[in-house]
């Protein structure tokens, strides 16, 4: 739910801020050295002192500290009990002692400020050019009177905002990225459009994004608990497009799409003074809720103050779910653009080739000399072409992942590049693939379940589940990656008749599953990674449920003999700690076969089958299991749900109506 950058503590963070404020200006804001000092405006006469007292009364008394626009600037929320507190946590953000958590105090602090010379970290300006968005804000409210205050001319800003000139600004979704678990959510970030700049150009354009900066020899449950706690600092950065375009669609196969927003140029200044004023701060970066798309939504409120798109994200924050968010504004997205990532073409163009067309492709990837074969040589000039970009995609995609592709490789694709310009062979029109359904398509990012249901010896039950996020692996896939489930402190709870009790059946902390299917372009495995409570139904204890920490890793394939089938094999340690255990804990290891065959895009059928062996602390103990699940949608956001289960003598049915919201 975020991008959180590597690099040294320190210098990672001094590049953050130098990017953040200058994209390719460094040498104008100090991040190459010192800056040339230049002439000082004279110090503030007693008229100059005078007047700033005069301005500091006007806005107390229009009360100026609780106007909407000012909490916005600062990032202030309100607090249960204590009144105000900003969001933002470098302390040169403000001028107050107590301003981050005093509003009053700090617009005080900062019309004084900008009576005065001092330099503010880390962009070595004074308070005027430091805080732009507050001042053209305040000027506006108590219209400065510039022959009785310093007014200085913010050459560094102008240069910057000179160099970006915007004409619009896009919102970009990034897909799903499960090899790194900051990105399993997907990752939003901002594109600064330049005026005048041609659409097959916009490459070349900046895009601004939010991230943590993590130490490089940080890692693993250092790093996961530093990012659920606030341990890093998050900052803007502000990069070309055509980097983050090659980082994601090239290197992680990351589809992208692009929401041009309908922001007017008056809109178009506010967000950019208030980004150069992100330069001067940062904000610890929290995972699931202050993360990369909560801050952008920031930016967007700051450009059209009566937005309010951060509110109804109190206790995570989805990526999704802000894109969602936005497009619910009316009129604010003006256009979307698909962009696939070069690993979603190459399979486009793989399933639009006959299977002895793929054959080539794959020999020709392997040996260009596979070019001088009869087979070859046999297609028409148009067959021909099509089965070289291919092959030159697919030699280029697995060149993107080696930091340094061997010489030999290198020639291959040189060799692949050269037939292909011979061929004299061109397309009509681009060929992409057709655009997959949209993020706004997908159902709701929260889940309520209600069923019920019996079991072997004809005992009846009703149940109630919630899932607050994300998407398990049997809803419908519309706007979600395929075969994935990532879902986060989900709980069902159950009525059992029999005995007038209410049970916990199951809370999860954390499941997650993600299912790679082996192909071409895709080698990578399959895993999956839960932590939480579950009723075991092995022990002979109807109340228990054992703390359950396992996972898996496994290999997926994937066809298509009837509509889609996936196949998948996984292996799985597992760790249960139970009063109930000898020793109160017991270790095992196993594996699950399944196979999930998509019937329909609204029909789905789940089969799976289990074995435990458990040969520590409560040692000696075989579980098996097995299950069939059904899904059929009824609408974007509710489905009926059948499943059955068996635990080793134990059955049981249930049949439920999920609703995602």
């Amino acid at each position: 739910m975020g991008e959180l950058s590597l690099g040294g503590a320190r210098s990672a963070r001094v590049w953050a801020n130098c990017v953040a404020l200058s994209l390719a200006l460094a040498a104008l804001i100090g991040c190459a050295g010192p800056l040339p000092k230049t002439p000082a405006t004279p110090p503030a006469s007693g008229a100059d002192l005078e007047y700033r007292a005069e301005l500091i009364a006007r806005a107390a008394e229009m009360r100026l500290w609780e106007r909407h626009y000012w909490h916005v600037l600062l990032h202030y929320g309100e607090d249960l009990f204590t009144g105000y507190t900003s969001e933002a946590d470098g302390p040169g953000f403000f001028l107050a002692p107590a301003g981050r958590t005093d509003p009053r105090a700090e617009l005080k602090a900062t019309i004084a400020g900008f009576f005065s010379e001092a330099i503010i970290e880390p962009g070595k300006q004074t308070a005027q050019c430091t805080l732009i968005a507050r001042y053209h804000w305040l000027d506006g409210q108590l219209g400065f009177d510039r022959a009785r205050m310093p007014e200085h001319p913010c050459e560094r800003y102008w240069a910057w905002r000179g160099a970006l000139d915007p004409g619009s600004v896009t919102l970009i979704y990034a897909s799903y990225y499960f090899n790194n678990p900051s990105s399993m959510f997907g990752h939003t970030l901002l594109r600064i459009d330049k005026r005048g700049r041609a659409e097959e150009q916009r490459l070349l354009d900046y895009t601004v994004t939010y991230g943590a900066v993590v130490p490089e020899d940080e890692g693993g449950l250092l790093w996961a608990l530093n990012g659920l706690v606030g341990g890093y600092d998050g900052y803007f950065t502000v990069l070309p497009y055509y980097i983050k375009v090659k980082e994601y669609s090239d290197f992680e196969s990351r589809d992208l799409w692009e929401y041009r927003l309908d922001f007017n140029d008056a809109e178009l200044d506010r967000l950019m003074r208030h980004l150069w004023e992100m330069g001067s701060t940062y904000f610890n970066y929290y995972f699931f809720k202050e993360n990369c798309s909560y801050h952008l939504l920031s930016l967007l409120e700051a450009a059209r103050p009566e937005l309010d798109l951060r509110s109804r994200f109190l206790a995570w924050t989805l990526p999704t779910a802000t894109v969602d968010q936005v497009l619910r504004v009316p009129g604010l997205v003006e256009s979307v653009t698909y962009r696939p990532s070069r690993g979603s073409v190459i399979r486009w163009r793989l399933d639009e080739l006959t299977p002895d067309r793929r054959e080539m492709v794959f020999a020709l990837a392997a040996d260009s000399g596979e070019q001088e074969g009869e087979p070859f040589q046999a297609l028409p000039v148009a067959g021909q072409a099509a089965v070289l970009d291919t092959a030159i995609d697919l030699h280029q995609f697995e060149l993107a992942g080696q930091k340094e592709p061997p010489p030999e490789q290198k020639a291959e694709l040189r060799r692949l590049l050269l037939a292909r310009s011979r061929l004299g062979f061109r397309q009509v029109s681009e060929e992409r693939p057709p655009r997959p359904a949209p993020l706004e398509a997908g159902h709701g990012s929260s889940r309520l379940f209600l069923g019920g249901g019996g079991d072997n010896e004809n005992r009846t039950y009703y149940e109630l589940g919630f899932q607050p996020a994300f998407h398990d692996l049997m809803a419908r896939e519309d706007g979600y990656a395929p075969n994935s489930q990532i879902l986060g402190i989900t709980s069902r709870l159950r009525y059992e008749t029999e005995v007038d009790e209410v049970r916990v059946e199951q809370f999860d902390l954390i499941n997650i599953v993600s299912l790679f299917p082996l192909g071409a372009i895709s080698k990578q495995f399959s895993w999956r990674a839960r932590a939480g409570w579950e009723r075991s139904r092995d022990l002979g204890c109807e109340a228990c449920a054992p703390f359950v920490l396992d996972g898996g890793i496994g290999l997926t394939l994937e066809s298509h003999w009837l509509s889609r089938e996936t196949f998948f094999i996984l292996l799985e340690p597992e760790l249960q700690v139970e009063g109930l255990f000898d020793r109160g804990y017991r270790v095992g290891a196993g594996g699950t076969i399944g196979i999930l065959f998509e019937i329909t895009a609204a029909y789905r059928i789940a089969l799976t089958a289990t074995q435990r062996a458990f040969f520590a602390g409560h040692e000696d103990t075989v579980v098996e299991s097995g299950a069939v699940r059904q899904r059929l949608s009824l609408s974007q956001n509710f489905d009926l749900r059948l499943d059955w289960k068996r635990v080793e003598d134990y059955r049981e049915a249930t049949l439920g109506l999920s609703w995602f919201f």
